[in-house]
């Protein structure tokens, strides 16, 4: 069984290190994550069952909305060479980068970096992708 009240101290300490503004709202952490350039990315962070029934802490940050005429080819290329992150499609209407992490084999001595790491790679991966394809700092 997780602690939930460790998951949540962890996403504020991983917030708090990366300087980044943090709420929470029925559930789900958004992390603001900023960058040197003055651009930032927002990081969802939940916990969901994953579909043997296991709990994951679940990471997403959308890229943008959903274009038919978008270069999925050149899109995708760059998430094979990737630690966690992979792009998906959210609600049929965005496309993000997301990443899990399996709460029964994560020892709570590595929640901190296991949580860090992932939430550092999609949010750099995220505002990469959302910088190219679409210009923007939205998300």
């Amino acid at each position: 069984m997780f602690n939930m009240a460790l998951v949540d101290s962890v996403v504020e300490t991983v917030a708090m290190r990366a300087a980044a503004r943090h709420k929470k709202h029925r559930g789900v952490h958004a992390i603001v994550y900023p960058f040197d350039d003055g651009r930032t990315q927002v990081v969802n962070i939940s916990i969901v069952d994953s579909w043997t029934g296991r709990p994951l802490v679940l990471f997403y940050s959308i890229i943008g909305r959903f274009q038919a005429d978008l270069d999925f080819r050149a899109l995708l290329s760059g998430s094979l060479n990737t630690h966690y992150g992979r792009i998906c499609l959210i609600q049929n209407n965005f496309l993000a980068v997301a990443a899990s992490l399996n709460l029964q084999e994560c020892k709570d001595e590595l929640m901190l970096s296991s949580i860090e790491l992932r939430v550092r790679e999609i949010a750099l991966m995220a505002d990469n992708l959302e910088q190219e394809f679409y210009g923007v700092d939205e998300f």
